[in-house]
């Protein structure tokens, strides 16, 4: 507890201090980067909680902003802190809401999103706007991918059609979120 600043013990929850540090302990150079998603714990706030842990290098906001935003979220807030100890530690905590200003459904989605972002920082998938699939139609990165490959394989036999097109075409046929 004492490696946390004063600033993270005064405004993170119980429960959710024992979440970072389970992840933050199993952080190290073979595994240096997890995602959490998470409630808020706040009744007055209203966005999720997507608790990025790394180890050896903080987070660049360029890097992971606009993979939020290909899911569909919009970025509110950030709280970065820095853990320090022999990995050199890192907790990047962002306040995301839905495209309609609300906080995700994190029991249906927050794993998904995670897992999502854990192989876009991988390097195991693409990052684009059909990423919003992830949250709004229930898909994980791996049924997405499939419709990328599905996708580009469109544009290799239909040349007249733009990529962009076809994302904002299957995004805007799909029903909105309750």
């Amino acid at each position: 507890a004492d490696r946390f600043p004063e600033t993270y013990r005064a405004r993170t929850p119980i429960d959710l201090a024992i979440l970072d540090v389970a992840h933050l302990e199993r952080r190290s150079a073979d595994d240096p980067f997890a995602v959490a998603v998470c409630a808020s714990g706040d009744p007055d706030e209203p966005a999720t909680r997507v608790r990025i842990y790394r180890a050896g290098a903080r987070v660049l906001l360029s890097e992971v902003v606009p993979l939020l935003e290909d899911l569909g979220l919009t970025v509110v807030d950030e709280w970065p802190t820095h853990v320090g100890g022999p990995a050199d530690l890192y907790l990047h905590d962002f306040g995301v809401v839905d495209a309609a200003g609300r906080p995700i459904d994190v029991e249906a989605a927050g794993g998904r999103v995670a897992r999502c972002l854990e192989a876009v920082w991988r390097g195991d998938c693409e990052s684009d706007s059909l990423h919003r699939l992830i949250v709004r139609a229930g898909l994980e990165w791996q049924q997405v991918e499939l419709l990328r490959a599905y996708r580009k394989y469109h544009h290799r036999v239909d040349r007249k059609s733009t990529r962009l097109n076809s994302s904002h075409v299957a995004l805007s046929r799909m029903p909105s979120s309750a």
